[in-house]
């Protein structure tokens, strides 16, 4: 189908002058036009079918998947709501959703959403899939904030706590593990050599107590 063949079905769709228009044809049409990935029709068709209280469930999650492959993971998320809405055990949609939360960067909703998918649907490969990856992504944060941290003490010359930091990126699996074994190693040896102010001060103490004696 030609783009101007898919504007004009979905024209003739919205046309209030055409009678008789077969429910179930208008979504056949959005689900053509999405597959020949005309997706801004597409939506518009599904949210037209959607309109005339045709399988709510049908339309939104078309909806979905069109502004999922437009990119607007925002839209896609709000869609996979509309279908939780009605049925909060969609499974499909829980899913969708948490990949688009994944996109925002929204870690604790793909979170939610995944382990609500997987009590429902435990060996269902995308739902499997999506799990590991809101694993891998909450790992990496956690190790990538414990990293920081730990960059932070050592350049403070606090090498015993960034130990403890730096391990703790390496137990997340945070991704830089040849840094945070490097830096680790360093914060290691730097702990067995005095800090230049702790030396400072154990010279103006034996200075004090030779004055005293």
């Amino acid at each position: 189908m030609a783009v101007s063949q898919a504007l004009v079905a979905v024209e003739d769709l919205e046309d209030p002058e055409i009678e008789g228009v077969d429910g179930s044809a208008i979504l056949d049409e959005a689900t053509e036009l999405e597959e020949e990935g005309f997706y801004e029709e597409a939506i518009e068709a599904y949210m037209e079918a959607l309109a005339m209280g045709l399988d709510p469930a049908r339309c939104h999650h078309g909806a979905a998947r069109c502004y999922e492959e437009l990119s607007d993971a925002e839209e896609a998320a709000r869609e996979c709501t509309e279908c939780l809405a009605a049925n909060p055990n969609d499974v499909v949609a829980l899913t969708t959703r948490g990949w688009q939360y994944l996109a925002l960067s929204m870690l604790m909703e793909a979170k939610a959403d995944a382990t609500a998918a997987i009590a429902l649907a435990p060996s269902d490969v995308e739902v499997l899939d999506l799990n590991e990856e809101v694993q891998y992504e909450l790992s990496d944060s956690t190790g990538g904030a414990a990293f920081d941290e730990a960059q932070r003490l050592y350049t403070q010359g606090k090498f015993g706590d960034a130990i403890g930091f730096f391990s703790q990126a390496l137990e997340q699996r945070y991704a830089d593990v040849f840094s945070a074994y490097n830096v680790r190693g360093l914060c290691k040896v730097s702990a067995l050599i005095p800090h230049p102010s702790s030396l400072h001060s154990q010279r103006r103490l034996s200075t004090a107590r030779g004055l005293r004696g």
